[in-house]
C-alpha cells in the first residue's frame, strides 16, 4: 500500500514538473493581408501575420510569423527582374523591449540577414530578414513562411509599446561602391517595401491587450535608409544563377575558395562557409573562435517535407537547445556559417575537411551554396 502511494505521489510530481516546463501561451493575435495588384510582386497576394507571447522558465518571449503566397502573375513578373523576393519582421526602432533570438523560413534558397539597433546601454537584434536567392524555385500558390522568436527584455524600462511589424519587398545585389564601404549585402530596392501587418505589444507583456494594424509607420527606418542608387552598376553574380549540376557547382566553389589568396594579411572579410554536411551544435561550436558577427544557418524538414532554413543570431546554449527542440521542424544540423574573419582564419577554414566552400565579399556577395549542394546530390 505504501509503495503504491509513493508511486502515485511520484507520478503527480513528474506530471507537475512536465507542465511547468512547457511553454505557457498567454496571448495570440492574427491579421490577414492581401494584394489585388498582381503585377506588383513586392507584396504577396495573400497571407497572415500571427503572433503570440509565451513564458518558459520564468522568461517571457514573443513568437511572430508571417505566412504568404505569390500567384502565377507575380511569379512571371518576378523572373523578369534580377531582384529577390524578401520578407522581414522588425521591431519599431527606438524601443528595445525585444531581442531577436532565432528564426526559420521555407523560402527557397534563403539568404538570411539581421540588423542591430543600438540603445543607450546595449545593442540588440531588432530586424530579421529572409530573401530567396533562387526565385525560379518559388512555386505559385505555395504557402511560404518566416517565423521569428524574440526574448522580452523586462529590465529595460520604457513606457512606449513595442511595435513588431512585418514587411515584404524586393532586394537587389549591392553596388561596387557599397561593397567598398562594407555593405556588400542584399539591399532593398527603392519604393518596393510594403507593410503587411503589425502588432503593438503591451509594455507589460504579462497583461494588457495587443492591437493589430496594417498601417505603415510614418517614420519607418526602412524607408529612410533605402538607397536611391539602382541606376548604378550592380555586382551581379550570373555564375551562381547559372549553376545547374554538381560539376558547375564544384567549379564555382573552387573559384570562390581561390579568392581568399588575394586577400591582404590584415584584412577582415565578410564570408559564408558552406559545410559538406549538416553539423551538430557541438561540431559547429568548434568553428566560432576568431570569428565575429556570426549568423548560423541550420537545416530542418517540416511536416510537409519542405526544407526549412534556420537562422541563429544569439549563440547561447539555451538558443542552441531551443532550435534543436523546435517542434515546427525536424532539426538536421548546421549547414552554413556567416561572419567576419581574417585571411589567416579563412585559409584554415578552406582546408578543413568539413568545409565545402568559403565565399568572401570580394567582387561578389557571399551567397552560401548548401541549397545547390543539396539539389546536386
Amino acid at each position: 500500500m505504501i509503495g503504491k502511494m509513493k508511486r502515485k505521489f511520484l507520478m503527480v510530481i513528474l506530471t507537475l514538473a512536465m507542465l511547468f516546463s512547457l511553454p505557457l501561451l498567454v496571448f495570440a493575435e492574427s491579421k490577414t493581408f492581401s494584394n489585388s495588384t498582381y503585377t506588383n510582386w513586392d507584396k504577396p497576394y495573400t497571407g497572415t501575420y500571427n503572433a503570440y507571447k509565451y513564458t518558459t522558465s520564468n522568461k517571457n518571449y514573443v513568437h511572430a510569423d508571417v505566412k504568404f503566397k505569390y500567384n502565377s502573375t507575380q511569379k512571371t513578373n518576378m523572373l523578369n527582374t534580377n531582384y529577390y523576393p524578401t520578407v522581414e519582421i522588425k521591431l519599431d526602432s527606438g524601443n528595445p523591449k525585444l531581442q531577436g533570438l532565432y528564426y526559420s523560413t521555407t523560402m527557397p534558397d534563403a539568404k538570411l540577414d539581421t540588423d542591430n539597433c543600438s540603445y543607450s546601454t546595449f545593442s540588440a537584434i531588432c530586424e530579421i530578414e529572409a530573401a530567396s536567392k533562387t526565385p525560379n524555385d518559388i512555386v505559385a500558390g505555395t504557402e511560404y513562411q518566416l517565423s521569428t522568436e524574440w526574448q522580452y527584455i523586462s529590465s529595460y524600462n520604457v513606457s512606449t509599446e513595442p511595435y513588431l511589424i512585418a514587411y515584404s519587398s524586393q532586394s537587389r545585389e549591392p553596388t561596387t561602391a557599397e561593397c567598398l564601404i562594407g555593405q556588400c549585402e542584399l539591399n532593398t530596392v527603392s519604393n518596393t517595401f510594403d507593410s503587411l501587418a503589425g502588432f503593438h505589444i503591451p509594455s507589460d507583456i504579462t497583461s494588457g491587450s495587443w492591437t493589430a494594424t496594417t498601417t505603415t509607420l510614418a517614420t519607418d527606418s526602412i524607408q529612410t535608409n533605402t538607397t536611391q542608387i539602382e541606376s548604378k552598376t550592380l555586382i551581379e553574380n550570373p555564375e551562381y544563377t547559372a549553376i545547374e549540376n554538381k560539376i558547375q557547382l564544384d567549379e564555382f566553389a573552387a573559384e570562390v575558395n581561390d579568392n581568399i589568396r588575394e586577400l591582404k594579411g590584415n584584412e577582415l572579410s565578410e564570408f559564408i562557409i558552406t559545410f559538406n554536411r549538416p553539423l551538430s551544435s557541438e561540431e559547429v561550436k568548434e568553428y566560432l573562435d576568431d570569428i565575429s558577427s556570426v549568423l548560423l544557418y541550420g537545416r530542418g524538414i517540416n511536416s510537409n517535407s519542405e526544407r526549412v532554413t534556420i537562422g541563429q543570431v544569439l549563440l547561447s546554449d539555451s538558443v542552441f537547445d531551443a532550435i534543436e527542440s523546435d517542434t515546427s521542424y525536424e532539426f538536421k544540423g548546421y549547414i552554413q556559417l556567416q561572419g567576419v574573419a581574417s585571411k589567416e582564419v579563412l585559409e584554415k577554414l578552406v582546408d578543413d575537411s568539413n568545409v565545402y566552400s568559403v565565399e568572401v565579399a570580394k567582387g561578389t556577395i557571399p551567397m552560401g551554396l548548401y541549397w545547390k549542394l543539396e539539389n546536386s546530390k
